[in-house]
């Protein structure tokens, strides 16, 4: 049957900054370009041929067409006709005791989403640990009410999320965590498919759960993360279109704390989160420090959650990090790096944060944001007041040291480059064309019906790059990220030329 499309009824088309967006039928918004979106409008009841030969005119090739046309409607803008099938993997109910702990800071409206998702988990054998971070909304006693069976761990002061989890961990049964943010909801296979990867790993440190961004379930919040020399440490995948393109992977530097699972025996030899971040850099520091004493951190493609990525809070308007967050990250990555990497990759990695810092100062000048400018001033004091007590976890991390720092970041090769902007995924042409096309030329995505019929043995003759797309690719970025989104783009250039070395 030929392949027709349809545009949703539930999507709806803004404006956000004189920039075209789709609002989908769950809340989010998707950023796209003028290109993207004259193609959306026209494709309504028409067939993948017909749209192929309206496009023949342009120096738009049918391989880029077919990959917009896939995305769009991967991306659930676009309604294909006739639809597909779900192809996903089960996985076996096991009776292994797995502790759910979940750390809940005035969560209530979070929890409960996140409880019923977990209490259809195919394993019924899940005992739940709520540590409560001094909540003032009433969790306690809502939890006490609803779910009685459920143990409740009351602070009387908010504590770090590391110390948190630490303290749940103690409360724990169960030969294996699940630590879990209260604002992520899980498939009910999605602990059954983390445990059959942790499955005879004597080596396995953590399972990383592919999260999707709960207003945006087309999309990545990632599979794991990773920290490098340039900008945050960030998701694996964060904002990346789902196409299976991730669904090989076996490894990743390091797993998100919003849901992973971790083996009892490997946190008691690894040790306790550090408690020393305040928030963020947290997870990575854990799985980096199991990573330098041999273990390794699993991905689970097929284990999937929704997570509320920011809280779900789209601000395209003001975009930036606020203060606090800016303070919490610039002293994460420093407390990271000073007690993971050996001299030459410690001096390296510092030289560019300095740099990449003062570039922000300077900027928090000219644009005359003193909260950000406090903010960075704040974190490098308390970096260097905390800075023997770092150095003493240090001496202790390296004397258990079993692989080079070079081999440490292998795993970082071939790392996606994020595509957000303010919390929102960006879809546009050129994304399409110099990251989705490639995958699906080269056989990584899952089976798309747009390249079915599609022979293949001439790819070589597609060549997406010359100067003249290049500059035009560089003004399209500025048109729709602006500056600060083609230094980012640069930056992650750097730190994928970096992984790659």
């Amino acid at each position: 049957m030929p392949l027709k499309y349809k545009i949703r009824p539930e999507i709806k088309q803004e404006t956000i900054r004189n920039h075209p967006a789709l609002r989908t039928k769950q809340g989010g918004l998707v950023l796209l370009d003028n290109a993207l979106i004259d193609l959306w409008r026209i494709s309504d009841k028409k067939r993948l041929e017909e749209i192929i030969r309206d496009y023949q005119s342009t120096k738009i090739s049918p391989f880029e067409t077919r990959a917009a046309l896939a995305c769009l409607a991967e991306a659930g803008l676009l309604l294909r006709e006739p639809g597909l099938g779900n192809n996903q993997i089960q996985t076996l109910p096991s009776d292994v005791l797995v502790s759910a702990i979940i750390v809940g800071f005035n969560s209530r409206a979070w929890l409960e989403k996140c409880i019923p998702g977990l209490l259809s988990q195919t394993p019924q054998n899940i005992e739940m640990i709520l540590v409560d971070n001094a909540s003032s909304d009433g969790t306690v006693p809502w939890m006490k009410e609803t779910y009685p069976e459920i143990k409740v761990l009351q602070l009387e002061k908010p504590e770090s999320l590391a110390q948190a989890l630490n303290l749940g961990a103690a409360e724990a049964n169960g030969e294996y965590f699940l630590i879990m943010n209260p604002d992520v909801v899980l498939e009910p296979a999605a602990v059954a498919t983390m445990l059959s990867t942790a499955h005879d790993r004597p080596d396995c440190a953590a399972v990383a759960a592919k999260l999707k961004l709960s207003s945006n379930p087309a999309f990545l919040n990632g599979i794991g993360n990773y920290v490098g020399p340039a900008s945050w440490g960030t998701d694996y995948g964060l904002g990346q279109l789902d196409l299976g393109q991730f669904d090989r992977i076996k490894e990743v530097p390091s797993a998100c704390f919003a849901a992973t699972l971790i083996p009892s025996k490997a946190y008691k030899d690894i040790g306790p989160f550090d408690p020393g971040f305040p928030l963020y850099y947290e997870d990575s520091e854990w799985c980096y420090r199991a990573r330098l004493y041999g273990y390794k951190i699993f991905a689970a493609p097929f284990a999937i959650g929704y997570h509320a990525f920011s809280d779900e809070v789209i601000n395209i308007q003001n975009s930036g990090m606020n203060p606090t967050k800016l303070q919490q990250v610039t002293y994460g990555r420093l407390r990271f790096i000073t007690k993971l990497l050996n001299p030459f990759y410690l001096m390296y990695f510092l030289v560019l944060y300095f740099l990449e810092d003062s570039c922000r100062l300077l900027a928090s000048i000219l644009q005359r944001r003193w909260h950000n400018f406090t903010a960075i001033i704040l974190a490098w004091f308390k970096f260097f007041k905390s800075l023997r007590e770092i150095l003493n976890l240090r001496e202790e991390i390296q004397s258990r040291r079993k692989i080079s720092d070079r081999d440490f970041f292998l795993v970082h090769r071939d790392i996606p480059m994020p595509l957000m902007k303010s919390g929102t995924p960006i879809l546009t042409w050129d994304i399409i064309q110099y990251i989705y096309l490639p995958f699906m030329l080269n056989r990584q995505t899952k089976p798309l019906p747009e390249f079915k019929s599609v022979g293949f043995d001439r790819i070589d003759d597609y060549h997406p790059a010359n100067l003249s797309k290049f500059l035009n690719r560089v003004s399209n970025l500025m048109e729709l990220e602006g500056f600060s989104g083609l230094i980012d783009r640069i930056f992650r250039s750097i730190q994928l030329h970096f992984n790659r070395m």
